[in-house]
């Protein structure tokens, strides 16, 4: 009988040290769960100022230069204003292409007959004629281009202007199909001046996005002037204007200070996405993160479950957070002062490489950090594009003084090292002069590539190159006087 109540009492004990533990969890739990529910977000824009003045510092302008920002804004929407006045007053259906208003820079495609390139160019005409080259002429002019940033989310700061920007461009590259078909070279010029003002403002912004807007531009004007120059539009007045402009204005962009700006804008985001313990330090709060997400309706269904996932297990911390944003940086940072082979080379794994190896848990660094290596490819692509432009532009120049294109680069006068081309390309340019006879291909301009063999320009069936350092491009060089359909070279002459 004792025994049994021994027993009894034991199991009674050990009943409420189960019923203790589970209550005490369940207790906890629910401390938990309300706690988090009831963080506060810590304050945004804590670090607004700080991008503002690198944007400030990144641009040299006369002390006391006004904000000019304000004329860049005002170009772009007074051409958006007279897009959606033809949208909304004179809608055509049967615009052959589809798409009306049709965009300025579609009368150089080769397809555009004769009758549309009329109706594009009356559209232009009467752009013009409501102040829009006033305008252009008035950011052209501009120094210092600072957009405001108040204290707002920066990653929620929206850019209408990004999207007015590049109707812009295409505007000014139909513009400057008109005046090479006019054989106005100055007008060329202008219209190149504005384009190339328009990408360079995108490019003293703080973001990557801004940045790749300019970089496009670059590759369209690059692309606009290159196919002027193939195609015999261009005196040599214009070519020698043409590259005195390219030195005055473009710049290329410097990837390890935008990815420096990244990381203040990830860190402003770490801020408002996790609490504020006052010492540097906070926890996660999901709903925040998953608002976000799925508002934007950018965020993989993979990512949205982690990040639920974060609402019901203790995720990493902010300080945690943080550091591995910082890890991420320091080798975006790393690559983005490389060399361009030793970039390309692949013995150092790309610093996208790096969200294989966190843990899952860290979904807000997944998330929210850019790709960093896309935007090193795209940054090296548009000054690769600007440099074949202007080694184009100086053979121009040589066969106008000299009677004929050199016949190596060695040989190009203005000599190749006075293009302020950066040292990789001059090394890896080639060059082969045809016959003179050869019809709208004397040359062949090229880059070895990605995989740094010399093909000899050859270039794919489809008669366009392939992106450059992706892996499509192996095989083949960049050849930036692609000739037009139909034109086929000779046989080189020995010269290269």
């Amino acid at each position: 009988m004792g025994d049994a109540s021994t027993e009894r009492n034991s199991f009674l004990r050990l009943r409420y040290v189960v019923v203790t533990v589970v209550v005490v969890f369940l207790v906890w739990v629910g401390v938990f769960i309300y706690q988090r529910a009831t963080l506060t977000p810590g304050k945004s824009g804590k670090f607004n100022g700080e991008l503002t003045r690198l944007v400030v510092e990144a641009q040299v302008a006369s002390a006391g230069e006004r904000n000019a920002w304000k004329d860049f804004v005002d170009a772009g929407e007074l051409h958006m204003g007279q897009v959606r006045a033809l949208v909304n007053s004179d809608k055509r259906t049967d615009w052959p292409q589809g798409r009306w208003p049709p965009a300025a820079s579609d009368v150089w495609d080769p397809e555009t007959t004769p009758e549309m390139k009329a109706t594009i160019r009356t559209l232009i005409n009467s752009w013009e004629a409501q102040g829009l080259l006033t305008k252009l002429d008035a950011v052209a002019a501009g120094k210092r281009f600072v957009r405001p940033v108040g204290e707002e989310r920066v990653m929620e700061i929206l850019l209408p202007e990004l999207g007015n920007t590049r109707a812009l461009a295409r505007f000014c590259k139909g513009r400057m199909y008109f005046a090479a078909a006019d054989h106005d070279g100055k007008e060329f010029v202008r219209s190149a001046r504005h384009a190339l003002t328009l990408a360079a403002v995108c490019k003293k912004q703080f973001s990557i996005i801004d940045h790749l807007v300019g970089i496009a531009m670059d590759s369209l004007i690059a692309d606009t002037i290159g196919q002027a120059v193939r195609d015999g539009m261009l005196d040599a007045t214009a070519c020698r204007e043409l590259l005195s402009l390219l030195d005055a204005v473009y710049t290329p962009v410097d990837p390890s200070a935008g990815i420096k700006s990244e990381r203040i804008v990830t860190r402003d985001a770490v801020e408002w996405t996790h609490s504020d313990d006052a010492n540097g330090d906070g926890r996660i709060i999901p709903s925040v993160v998953l608002e976000l997400a799925e508002n934007r309706g950018s965020a993989k269904s993979g990512e949205v479950t982690r990040l639920k996932k974060l609402a019901m297990i203790l995720g990493p911390s902010k300080k945690q957070t943080l550091a591995k944003f910082d890890e991420y940086f320091a080798l975006a940072e790393a690559q983005a002062l490389m060399p361009l082979r030793e970039r390309l080379g692949g013995k150092t794994p790309p610093a996208d490489e790096f969200f294989k190896t966190i843990d899952t848990q860290y979904a807000v660094v997944r998330y929210y950090a850019p790709s960093v290596g896309q935007y090193m490819m795209m940054s090296d692509r548009g000054d690769l594009e600007i440099a074949g432009a202007k080694v184009m532009l100086a053979l121009e120049v040589h066969r106008a003084a000299h009677g004929n294109y050199p016949a190596t680069l060695a040989a190009l006068d203005p000599p190749l090292t006075s293009l302020k081309l950066k040292s990789h390309w001059r090394e890896e340019f080639r060059y082969t002069r045809f016959d003179a006879a050869a019809v709208n291909f004397p040359y062949v301009l090229y880059w070895i590539g990605t995989d740094a063999t010399d093909d000899a320009g050859r270039a794919p069936d489809s008669g366009e190159n392939q992106p450059p350092f992706t892996p499509e491009a192996v095989g083949y060089d960049y050849v930036f006087n692609l000739p037009r359909a139909g034109a086929k070279p000779k046989e080189p002459d020995g010269s290269r």
